[in-house]
């Protein structure tokens, strides 16, 4: 399970405040969580050197609770939801297509 991470009460706050402003103009949802499959196959070429601490301790794999979207910002059926196993949302992702097919 993902260790404590400094500050992270502010973020989800401002997270909150930004889904409850999105969701009052009428504007889509999106959330994001990144997740990689069992062995980090998926992770990148960068991993083995910036994701040291992430394989010893068996954080952010698919299924697991860390990669989750947390509880208080609460995702709604009609929400988008994009696994992704880089830092953008973007490059290997179907981003782009999911939200086209919801119009």
């Amino acid at each position: 399970m993902m260790r404590p991470v400094e500050g992270v009460h502010a973020a989800v706050t401002g997270c909150t405040d930004a889904v409850a402003s999105a969701r009052a103009a009428d504007v889509p949802v999106i959330y994001t969580r990144h997740c990689l499959r069992p062995g980090y196959v998926d992770a990148g070429a960068n991993f083995k050197r910036l994701g040291a601490g992430i394989r010893d301790s068996g954080e952010l794999l698919r299924g697991n609770g860390d990669a989750e979207v947390l509880e208080e910002l609460s995702p709604r059926d009609d929400d988008l939801i994009v696994d992704k196993n880089r830092y953008d949302a973007f490059y290997g992702t179907e981003l782009t297509s999911s939200y086209a097919a919801r119009e």
